[in-house]
């Protein structure tokens, strides 16, 4: 089952897994949609709580506890990421909202210096985005680097990556 949200960010996809008890995959809905109001209140009641959890994710607010976002990480269907993939998305995780590392100290918190670009590749796969902060994480020059398969600077992507950021940091300098 499909089923969308809307945040602050754009509209997110959700796809639950084929036995109910896990998300799949989340997705932002770069092409233009319609919507109505009845499609995007159509969460089904198992998952409103979590729905809820990446609209505030999608504010730059960041989960409101640790053991929340030790909920929505248990929600999510991580059998289709390689071991690697999974060790930098759980240390992703661990980016504070407001806060950036290069894809190379990245590499260096999971103990592979050297793996910047396999870092970047990882992030780039993320089937998880605002669950798994990959927009926290730029290139070492500074530059905001890619975000959910897309480099383009101006992009609908990039746009996104930066307002999350954007976010993030008003929020915390609050």
């Amino acid at each position: 089952m499909k089923f969308f949200v809307n945040t602050e960010v754009g509209i997110l996809k959700l796809t639950e897994s084929s036995d109910k008890n896990s998300i799949s995959s989340i997705e932002f809905c770069f092409q233009k949609l319609k919507l109505d109001a009845l499609t995007l209140s159509k969460t089904p009641p198992r998952w409103r709580a979590f729905s809820k959890c990446l609209v505030a994710l999608a504010k730059g607010q960041g989960a409101p506890s640790k053991k929340l976002l030790s909920g929505l990480l248990t929600a999510l269907q991580w059998n289709k990421v390689t071991p690697f993939q999974k060790k930098v998305y759980e240390a992703a995780t661990k980016i504070p909202p407001g806060k950036v590392l290069s894809y190379g100290e990245l590499a260096t918190k999971i103990g592979n210096p050297k793996a910047a670009r396999a870092v970047g590749q990882a992030l780039k796969k993320n089937p998880f985005p605002l669950v798994i902060p990959c927009h926290r994480v730029i290139a070492s020059t500074g530059k905001i680097g890619g975000f959910v398969g897309n480099d383009q600077q101006g992009s609908a992507e990039i746009r996104v990556k930066e307002k999350l950021l954007s976010l993030e940091n008003s929020h915390c300098s609050l």
